[in-house]
């Protein structure tokens, strides 16, 4: 594991630039005179329309938070409302602002809106119906498949109908009982389906047996075809993803300090779903060149996320850690929307019966909220009960995380990802649970002028082969003997924490790294005082701790990079 630190934020979690404080201070609030909490209604070109249009609705405004309401309300909600895919707020909103995603949200959540474009539509289809002709065929809405059915035996029956009848015009003499084209007709009808009322028959015909035999072949094929496709029709799962619930919006919060992208998951079905799996993909638009010059029009990057429950019992929020292994690192409310981003969310299981399924949910920038969390909704048995319950009726619902203001979305991301976080990753076994001090402090240890700065582990005896290195780096131009010129001078500075090498740590209790600052040192300038300290305000301080995390051995990377004023004792 490796862990990155600057002088300023010697935090595991990182910090990035400051929010502008015109976007912090004097921010207008904003209502609805016929719906509170709800957006302003102004044109679709309105500056302000377009930044508050994508705030979140806060739970207290939102009909679901109703305690009072009750499945007649709920109907009332508008034909939008689904209890799997919301009250169908953002794909209005969509719809209204004309905004383009590569799939749906709302009622047609997980729907593809990808277009193909440069082939004659009519050819596509021929092309898909030709080539895929079973799937095509399962995918049709139930009614249709169902009517087209009983159109196919309708014409088959009517079709080996009129070859009856013209063998009773022209060769009487190969059938029996036929008085016309209705005799005919049901004598087909009898003879596809193996009824056989005794009235009607073929003689000792070659003519009559050829055509008995062909069309028994016939429909043998046919019922063959029919009924698979009937029976993957009704056996398909699809209807089995309706009871995952994902949520129609996600947010973006600290939690234990970490920046965490959150969404939230549930099934509803007491029946377990076999081997859920969870996966999440960032699509932003304007690509990369390769060093070829090939241009790649979109970057489709994982977003890693860690441990779901498997049993899925109780509703789930999944997390997502923002770090610099993190596609969203870096990033903020603006950044995303200029990038055309788009968080795609996929669920995958087996159903009771084995078929797999899928779920999917699309979020776009102004769907991610910054500094919200959802509602609580899981409550424990109250004395004398059996049961656990769940709010579901609430589960899309969001809130402002304790302690923060409702700012708009570009000033609110950017004051979360700004903020230094001020405690401790949670102790979870196989995860990063390094931290450091926040500050490096410059002060006597042992009568010598030392540099110091703080080691932890929340985990401890997880970690092993625990090394610390510390790299200081100085802004100043620089020019070499062979006369080239560098913009900084960088020095590793020697650590240890008193005791033993800063390569043989066992971080089983917080430990204050050390360097002395002595004649040797890049930084001997500051035993002069504050004054040799203020000429290197612009200057940096790198710490990188590396280990490996039991019970196998991997890295990771964890980087904090902002300048700062060095606090000195």
């Amino acid at each position: 594991m490796t862990l990155n630190m600057s002088v300023a934020s010697m935090s595991r979690h990182g910090s990035m630039q400051e929010p502008l404080m015109s976007d912090l201070q004097g921010s207008p609030r904003y209502s609805n005179p016929d719906h509170p909490g709800l957006p302003p209604r102004h044109s679709s070109g309105s500056v302000i329309a377009k930044a508050m249009h994508e705030r979140p609705v806060p739970a207290a405004t939102n009909p679901l938070a109703n305690d009072r309401w009750d499945g007649a309300h709920q109907r009332d909600q508008g034909k939008l409302w689904t209890p799997d895919r919301g009250a169908g707020f953002y794909q209005t909103e969509r719809e209204r602002y004309h905004k383009p995603a590569l799939v749906s949200t709302g009622k047609h959540a997980g729907h593809s809106r990808v277009r193909f474009v440069g082939l004659n539509q009519t050819k596509l289809l021929y092309h898909i119906w030709k080539r895929d002709f079973f799937t095509s065929c399962v995918q049709l809405r139930l009614p249709v498949v169902v009517a087209a059915i009983i159109l196919v035996y309708l014409a088959s029956f009517f079709s080996f109908g009129v070859v009856w009848y013209l063998v009773f015009r022209l060769r009487s003499h190969c059938v029996n009982g036929f008085n016309g084209f209705v005799s005919a007709f049901i004598f087909a009808t009898e003879t596809q389906q193996t009824i056989g009322y005794g009235v009607r028959s073929p003689t000792d015909c070659w003519l009559s047996a050829w055509i008995v035999a062909l069309q028994s072949i016939w429909a043998a094929i046919l019922n063959a075809i029919t009924l698979g496709i009937i029976f993957a029709r009704i056996s398909q799962p699809k209807q089995r993803a309706r009871t995952i619930f994902i949520s129609d919006s996600a947010v973006v919060a600290r939690r234990d300090g970490m920046l965490k992208f959150m969404f939230r998951v549930a099934d509803i079905r007491t029946t377990q779903v076999i081997a859920p799996a969870v996966r999440a993909y960032l699509y932003t638009w304007g690509g990369r060149k390769t060093a070829e010059g090939e241009k790649i029009p979109v970057r489709i990057e994982e977003l890693d996320i860690g441990y779901i429950d498997g049993m899925l019992l109780l509703p789930l929020v999944v997390e997502h850690s923002i770090d610099e292994r993190s596609p969203l690192y870096g990033h903020t409310y603006e950044s995303l929307r200029s990038l055309g981003a788009e968080v795609i969310v996929t669920f995958e299981g087996t159903s009771e019966s084995g078929a797999q399924f899928q779920t999917r949910q699309s979020y776009l920038p102004s769907e991610i909220h910054w500094g919200y969390v959802f509602v609580e909704i899981i409550h424990h048995a109250k004395q004398g009960e059996t049961q656990h319950t769940v709010d579901i009726s609430r589960f899309h619902e969001i809130q402002p995380q304790t302690g923060l203001k409702m700012l708009p979305p570009g000033a609110s991301s950017r004051k979360i990802v700004s903020a230094i976080p001020k405690s401790v990753p949670y102790p979870v076994l196989q995860e990063n649970t390094l931290v450091l001090s926040n500050f490096l402090v410059v002060g006597k240890r042992n009568g010598k002028l030392s540099l110091m700065f703080r080691v932890g582990d929340t985990y401890p005896n997880q970690m092993l082969q625990v090394q610390v290195r510390a790299y200081f780096y100085r802004w100043k131009p620089h020019i070499s003997i062979e006369g080239e010129e560098w913009p900084f001078t960088a020095w590793e500075l020697k650590i240890t924490d008193g005791l033993m090498s800063a390569n043989q740590l066992l971080l089983r209790m917080p430990t204050t790294m050390v360097h002395v600052i002595d004649d040797d040192s890049p930084l001997a300038a500051w035993r002069n005082g504050r004054a040799a300290v203020a000429t290197d305000s612009d200057s940096e301080i790198v710490v990188m701790v590396t280990c490996c995390i039991l019970p196998k051995c991997s890295q990771a990377f964890m980087h904090s990079s902002l300048q700062d004023l060095l606090c000195v004792q």
